[in-house]
């Protein structure tokens, strides 16, 4: 069961990557924020039992860029470091499959990922 609805403003983040992590059984997962096209801001990063705080990234083709600029989910089940060469957070936390989602705005705008 999801423990999100207590939460709020940043700890709503930090709460929800531990939840997904749990969930989905998964050593990694993060949030982020779209702050000026095509920076993303990574709201929390969960990695093996541990809630951090990430920084702002905008390498020229990840996974989040996809996500936004596609506003549809992408699912790379294997090899997402090859993939992803240029993806800071995916060679730092040895990411080799990716799940993400897109978050829309009320008037369908992306405005997150996770």
């Amino acid at each position: 069961m999801w423990n999100t609805a207590g939460a709020t403003g940043e700890a709503f983040f930090r709460t929800l990557v531990i939840e997904l992590a749990t969930t989905l059984q998964v050593r990694a997962a993060f949030a982020g924020r779209v702050t000026e096209f095509p920076h993303i801001k990574a709201l929390a990063c969960y990695d093996g039992g541990r809630v951090a705080d990430c920084a702002t990234f905008s390498p020229p083709s990840t996974p989040c860029t996809e996500l936004i600029t596609k506003c549809l989910p992408i699912l790379c089940p294997r090899n997402a470091r090859r993939k992803y060469p240029e993806t800071q957070l995916f060679q730092d936390l040895h990411i080799e499959a990716f799940a993400g989602v897109p978050i829309l705005s009320r008037s369908g705008s992306p405005m997150a990922c996770s």
